[in-house]
């Protein structure tokens, strides 16, 4: 009798502990389950940095009005499941802090400018590449063409996932009314320049100039103090950084610019791929498609009105001719073959590039 007593509660207690068991599993299970739904309503929330100044009234630099726009229609379209907070003019980080903080995660998007960057990845230079690109027409051909999938790649492999192309035509402005009047490469001769990227840099000390590193928003206060006698930057950042009013003289190419400035809209392979869902990732495609055709049609906006603001400001304008543009184009040519042999990759860039304009 004792035994079978002994065996009964053996069996209950064994179906308390299995009852138990399943009872928290389930319990577990349910908590997992609520924990998931929880986190798939969370909105997944963005940083999107960059240098240029803040949109005013709707009103300002393009790049800065992509930045605003594609946060706006992103989180409308999303129906708020991706919120992405704007960080302007360098209130989050420095421009040169962008690679670093994306590969890091502290960063999520930015308006990305690679030629910061040649340093830490040599064929980033060819962002900023002097000599290859003569026009807008050649540089908006790159979005779909080989040259522009190579581009793509390279940002990808280091991971950075191309958004919006956008390219800043670049020029040259000088203090001193005569004496530092640049129209052709020989006039660099003795000036102190800022060239923005590593490739720039190296054609201008080549011709005979001093050169200063420094960000575009450092440009006021060391054109101002004589730091600098000159300056290459973008039309648009001569404009949104009001150089205009501490310069002299402005080089104006048109539409054949020294050379042209890559500048798009980024984000993070790894919040691309891992962060969003694929219908998040389709609006975020989506947007950037439409942003492509509005930002083709900013920039030629806002590079028309260059010419009339800094003559309003009293600023010699000096249009180059054809010919004077050609002896620029001639004159980045070391530097291109320099780049080239840096490295295969460089040189298969440097090959599908001229390729493009055959």
């Amino acid at each position: 009798m004792t035994y079978r007593i002994k065996k009964s509660v053996a069996f209950l207690l064994t179906l308390i502990v299995i009852s138990s068991l399943a009872l928290s599993a389930c319990s577990k299970s349910s908590s997992n389950s609520a924990s998931t739904e929880d986190d798939s309503d969370k909105p997944v929330k963005l940083k999107l940095a960059h240098q240029f100044a803040s949109v005013t009234d709707g009103e300002g630099d393009y790049r800065s009005l992509l930045a605003d726009r594609f946060a706006k229609e992103v989180e409308e379209r999303s129906n708020g499941s991706i919120q992405i907070e704007v960080y302007p003019a360098d209130s989050l980080m420095k421009g040169k802090e962008h690679y670093s903080a994306l590969q890091k995660g502290s960063l999520d998007m930015a308006v990305y400018l690679p030629f910061y960057d040649a340093g830490k990845v040599n064929e980033f230079s060819i962002s900023l590449m002097p000599g290859i690109i003569k026009n807008s027409a050649e540089a908006w051909k790159w979005p779909g063409s080989k040259i522009g999938d190579e581009v793509e790649g390279l940002l990808d492999n280091n991971g950075i996932k191309m958004l919006v192309w956008t390219w800043a035509p670049t020029t040259l402005a000088t203090k001193g009314k005569k004496e530092n009047v640049v129209k052709e490469p020989s006039d660099l001769k003795g000036l102190k320049l800022r060239g923005a990227g590593n490739d720039s840099e190296q054609m201008f000390e080549d011709l005979g100039a001093g050169i200063a590193s420094m960000a575009s928003s450092e440009l006021y206060s060391a054109l101002q103090t004589g730091v600098l006698d000159g300056t290459l930057t973008s039309y648009s950042s001569f404009m949104s950084y009001r150089l205009f009013e501490v310069v002299d003289n402005f080089l104006y190419p048109d539409d054949n610019a020294i050379m042209y400035a890559l500048m798009p809209l980024v984000i993070s392979s790894d919040v691309y791929d891992n962060k969003l869902n694929e219908e998040q990732k389709a609006i975020v495609d989506e947007v950037s498609a439409e942003l492509q055709e509005w930002v083709i049609e900013a920039v030629e906006e806002d590079n028309s009105q260059v010419v009339q603001t800094f003559k309003d400001n009293g600023v010699n304008v000096y249009e180059i001719s054809p010919e004077e543009s050609k002896k620029w184009f001639e004159a980045a040519q070391p530097t291109v073959e320099k780049f080239a042999e840096s490295s295969e990759e460089a040189n298969r860039l440097i090959k599908a590039a001229r390729e493009l304009n055959e």
